[in-house]
């Protein structure tokens, strides 16, 4: 009985040594890679299960440890993985890891979950991050729960969440963090993983400095609707970079939140996308230091495909939401200046109702093709410069709009566009300096409060662009016509059809460049479909006609002394052509002009090709399909030498060529 007894009870130690029955603190002491369930690897000569405290933090060589064995409901306790010298990996392959506490990574630690492995935290567990180098790859199929993220131990300290492009995680956002110690800085990297937060708000930079996160190509973080903050409680020189990825389902994103929150940056770009604002629409989607005494906000939308959507679930929809830029109060001391939002090289930012700059030094800059586009949901006026209200009791100064270098701002189809100024402030400004300011209306609404301080809309050899409208006035600019009157009008600028057509009656109109600022010297004619009728329409010397990625129609006889440019469109003239003597004719290969009235051409005349022409009846320039030929174009100039001009129609044209090499072909 006695010898029974014992080989039982050494049989039950046995099972002793293998893993605990009860909760422990467990610490790996192996030197070099192993498994999870090799006892020999662990302080208590056990494998860690339910309930223990886990530290992989044995200081050495680079090592990785492998879980070969699932820990399910409820779970590790707690997970601590660190390594001072070398990079320690805790590899979940085929297998489940739960922790229920907290995950904590102190510096060169890896969390990997590969092909068939998973880990869920618990809905309160902490992931508490401290020290550079430390990242979670989920490069399995599934979807890993991260638990509640904190960025906020010793600084600097550092995350990368990885994934495989097919793998999501979820955090929760209830008590999600970045920095909240004074001086804290911090950077959060996201590739190739969709990325979903639910529950209370999260917030980015709180007192911390030179902090960052960037959200990478291939990358989807999936807000949940949840409100996002950069800057809280006087953080400093944080920034938010979408490269390439994606930040979707923000209900408000604010930069900078607090007070003396500074130089806080959101940055869009490589084709990265933001959805941010209430699907219910006409509420915040951007706030911009809105609070006191916060210098140096910005917001930057910048290259091609590069998109801000004013709606959290996407730009197909009709929603839009706010932009704010400042302090929205009507007194405000203390507040902060240089706070702003550049959209530049091609990117967009759309679904906005309304654009609201408030304090003084605010700016919104769209250069180099960016584009914005607001359309005063709910019967507000999408552009509001300088004017907090209709007590407006705020001095602003200095707060407006820059258009430059083909940037576009298209304030939408309601009567209530622009409203810049107040009594009180200061050189509030929109400015449009070779740029495109657009309307979907025939008479827009522009008002400019208390011009003698400085409050002005100023057109400088700028364009302004109707859509999609059939009614457009060329004469909309003029005193009595539209309150584009209110505008100021410099140099040499544009009156444009974007896929628009003008009034049928009293539209004659010379474009030139010598009847001052006030007269339009260039047409243009864009997008879709588009016609110019209503009148006899003469290029002058100084001016121009431009044709671009449209079937154009000029329904009356148009004169031609100045340059006509068309690239990618079809261009009909069904009331006649007259090209003068000196007039200038640019056109792409794949453009055609066809002139169902007659057809003069002058003795000289310049032909531009702006791209190669093709070979053969492919190179078709001007088309004769009725009416007759006159003129005598014996000095032509057709140039490159190597491409050649083609004139199609039923009569005989005699040409001489001057330029030799140049081969003129009459069909």
């Amino acid at each position: 009985m006695w010898r029974l007894r014992k080989e039982w009870i050494a049989i039950v130690g046995v099972g002793v040594l293998g893993f605990h029955a009860s909760a422990a603190a467990i610490s790996w002491n192996g030197t070099n890679s192993g498994t999870w369930t090799n006892v020999a690897n662990w302080s208590t000569n056990a494998y860690p299960n339910n309930g223990d405290t886990v530290y992989l933090t044995n200081n050495g060589a680079a090592h990785i440890v492998t879980l070969d064995n699932s820990i399910t409901t409820p779970g590790l306790n707690a997970l601590t993985i660190g390594n001072s010298l070398g990079q320690t990996t805790l590899d979940i392959t085929n297998c489940t890891l739960v922790v229920t506490n907290t995950l904590n990574l102190k510096g060169n630690s890896v969390l990997q979950i590969d092909a068939g492995g998973q880990f869920l935290a618990s809905t309160n567990i902490a992931l508490i991050v401290s020290g550079l180098s430390n990242t979670i790859n989920c490069f399995n199929s599934g979807s890993n729960a991260l638990g509640s993220v904190r960025l906020s131990g010793t600084p600097p300290c550092s995350l990368t969440l990885a994934g495989n492009g097919s793998s999501t995680a979820t955090v929760n956002g209830n008590n999600d963090y970045f920095g909240l110690a004074a001086g804290d800085q911090y950077t959060l990297n996201i590739t190739n993983l969709f990325l979903a937060t639910y529950g209370g708000t999260i917030t980015f930079g709180a007192k911390s400095v030179n902090s960052a996160v960037n959200i990478l190509a291939g990358s989807v973080w999936n807000a949940g609707g949840l409100n996002l903050q950069e800057g809280n409680g006087q953080g400093t020189n944080n920034t938010i970079t979408v490269n390439g990825g994606s930040l979707s389902n923000a209900n408000i994103l604010s930069i900078g939140v607090s007070y003396q929150s500074m130089t806080n940056l959101l940055v869009v770009t490589n084709g990265g996308t933001v959805y941010a604002g209430s699907p219910s629409g006409n509420a915040s989607a951007l706030l911009i230091a809105n609070a006191t005494n916060e210098n140096g906000c910005v917001v930057t939308i910048t290259g091609p495909n590069s998109l801000f959507c004013g709606n959290a679930i996407g730009a197909t929809t009709n929603c839009a939401n706010n932009i704010v830029i400042g302090l929205n109060a009507l007194s405000a001391p203390g507040q902060g200046t240089g706070n702003g939002m550049i959209v530049n090289n091609g990117a967009v930012v759309t679904n906005i109702s309304t654009v609201m700059l408030l304090s003084s030094g605010s700016f919104l800059n769209i250069d180099s093709g960016g584009q914005l586009w607001a359309c005063a949901l709910g019967g507000g006026r999408a552009i509001e410069v300088g004017n907090n209200g209709a007590a407006s009791t705020t001095n602003f100064s200095g707060t407006g709009i820059s258009l430059t270098r083909g940037g576009l701002l298209d304030v939408g189809t309601l009567v209530n566009g622009l409203l810049i100024g107040s009594a009180l402030t200061t050189n509030c400004y929109v400015t449009n300096n070779a740029a495109i300011l657009q309307f979907a209306t025939a008479s827009p609404s522009i008002t400019v409060i208390a011009t003698n301080n400085g409050n002005n809309l100023t057109i400088l050899n700028g364009t302004i662009s109707f859509r999609s409208i059939t009614n457009a006035n060329v004469l909309a600019n003029q005193p009595g016509k539209t309150s584009l009157s209110n505008a100021t009008f410099v140099g040499n600028n544009t009156f444009m059809l974007n896929g628009a057509m003008n009034l049928t009656n009293g539209q004659a109109y010379t474009f030139d460049t010598v009847y001052g600022p006030t007269n339009w010297a260039g047409l243009a004619m864009v997008n879709g479909t588009t016609t110019y009728r209503g009148g006899k329409v003469t290029i002058g010397v100084g001016g121009w006609l431009t044709v671009s990625n449209t079937t154009a129609t000029i329904a009356s006889n148009l004169a031609c002394y100045g340059t006509m440019s068309v690239y990618n469109s079809a261009l009909s003239f069904p009331g006649g052509l007259v090209l003068t003597n000196n007039a200038t004719l640019v056109w792409t290969s794949n453009s055609t002009i066809n002139v169902t009235g007659n057809l003069t051409l002058p003795a000289q005349m310049t032909f531009s090709n702006a791209s190669a022409m093709a070979s053969g009846d492919s190179a078709t320039v001007l088309t004769l399909s009725g009416g007759s030929i006159s003129g005598s174009p014996a000095n032509w100039t057709v140039y490159p030498t190597d491409h050649r001009l083609v004139v199609q129609g039923t009569n005989t044209l005699s040409i001489v060529p001057r330029t030799p090499g140049t081969m003129l072909r009459v069909k």
